[in-house]
C-alpha cells in the first residue's frame, strides 16, 4: 500500500513570480541528467516555478521539453530540483530582467558542462554565431557576483544537494 502514497513539499516562496534559473537533476539508479532552464520568457509574463516544473511534465509538446528530451516514461526517472532567484517579476523591469535572465541561462549552461559531460545535459547550449561586439556586449551582463551565485548552485549540485 506504501507505493500508492507519495509527499509532495516545497517552499511557498516558489509560488511567487519570479525570474529564476533551474536545473532539473533528473536521476535513475547512479546515472544522472540535467536539464537547465529560465522563468521568465521573451513574451509578457513570467509563471511560477513550480508551474513551469509541471508544465515539463505535462502532454502538451509545447510546454513539456523535458518530457520530449527524456522520450521514455518520466514515471521511470527521479527528480530534483535546484533554483537561483534572480529577482522579483514587475512588469516595469521586464525588459531589464528578460536580457538578464537569457545571459544567466547561457552562462548556467556553460558552466555545466564544465563540471558534466555534455551527454549529461539534455539541452546543452552549443551557441549561435553572434558577431564579436555582441559577444563583448554579453559579457558585461552579469557582473562577477552573479557569476559567483551560478558557481555556488553549481558547488551545491557536485556536493549532492548539501550547502557549501
Amino acid at each position: 500500500m506504501k507505493d500508492n502514497i507519495n509527499i509532495f513539499e516545497f517552499d511557498g516562496i516558489l509560488t511567487e513570480r519570479n525570474w529564476l534559473i533551474y536545473i532539473v537533476e533528473i536521476s535513475k539508479n547512479f546515472d544522472k541528467l540535467y536539464y537547465i532552464g529560465k522563468v521568465g520568457d521573451n513574451r509578457d509574463g513570467c509563471n511560477p516555478i513550480i508551474s513551469r516544473i509541471g508544465n515539463h511534465f505535462s502532454f502538451n509538446k509545447i510546454h513539456s521539453q523535458l518530457r520530449n528530451k527524456l522520450e521514455v516514461n518520466t514515471n521511470e526517472y527521479n527528480y530534483k530540483v535546484y533554483t537561483l532567484n534572480i529577482g522579483t517579476y514587475r512588469l516595469e523591469n521586464r525588459l531589464y530582467f528578460r536580457e538578464k535572465i537569457n545571459e544567466f541561462e547561457r552562462y548556467t549552461n556553460q558552466q555545466m558542462q564544465k563540471h558534466f559531460n555534455k551527454t549529461q545535459i539534455l539541452n546543452p547550449f552549443a551557441g549561435k554565431y553572434i558577431t564579436k561586439k555582441e559577444s563583448e556586449r554579453r559579457k558585461t551582463i552579469l557582473n562577477i557576483a552573479e557569476k559567483e551565485q551560478v558557481e555556488n548552485l553549481i558547488k551545491i549540485i557536485l556536493n549532492n544537494g548539501k550547502q557549501i
